[in-house]
């Protein structure tokens, strides 16, 4: 983004980082991203060391429950990220401001990033509604692997929505430093008018 307070310098490393990461421009959003995803995965491992195989049947039940409302919004939410960068792009255009090619490859991986939840999410509710827990023939140990299974594919989606949102901060950050680039000189100037009333 280009804005007064960035050198040529920080614009370059960016544009280098972006093209080795899909978390272009934002080292928080990679590590909001392992994060979320690590503690959704420890949390949920964790419970799963306290049943036994026989009791994995249940657990997977519970958590195939919650599941379906985490697909649900996984699914709601990348339709809608996908839509704001369609809003984001449009409003680049219509702007005064220059905008460099990292905005827009930010955007275009947030895009990507959000098309690949969306498609995660629905996966997800499709892998919830085959009625496993109905049979009486499978192995007891079949549940255990298959409760595993669903909170690393959990986790790792928890995870990528997490970074996506990062991302969209960073990105609407860049837009904001763009069209009002002297807004926070603006707000100081407005909470001194206030105090001074």
């Amino acid at each position: 983004m280009k804005n007064n307070s960035e050198s040529p310098k920080n614009t370059s490393e960016e544009s280098k980082e972006g093209e080795r990461t899909l978390f272009i421009g934002s080292k928080k959003a990679l590590i909001g991203a392992v994060l979320a995803g690590s503690i959704s995965f420890g949390g949920q491992w964790l419970v799963g060391q306290v049943y036994s195989a026989y009791e994995a049947r249940q657990l997977l039940e519970a958590v195939a429950a919650s599941s379906l409302y985490l697909g649900g919004a996984v699914v709601t939410a990348s339709a809608t990220v996908i839509a704001l960068m369609l809003t984001m792009i449009s409003l680049s255009k219509s702007s005064d401001g220059e905008f460099d090619a990292v905005f827009f490859r930010r955007v275009q991986r947030i895009s990507f990033l959000s098309t690949v939840a969306l498609i995660g999410g629905i996966l997800l509710l499709l892998f919830l509604s085959i009625p496993l827990q109905e049979s009486d023939q499978v192995p007891a140990h079949y549940f255990k692997t298959v409760y595993y299974v669903l909170i690393v594919y959990l986790s790792l989606l928890s995870g990528l929505l997490v970074g996506i949102v990062l991302m969209l901060l960073n990105a609407v950050n860049s837009l904001i430093n763009v069209v009002k680039p002297d807004m926070d000189e603006e707000v100081d100037e407005a909470k001194q008018r206030e105090e001074n009333e």
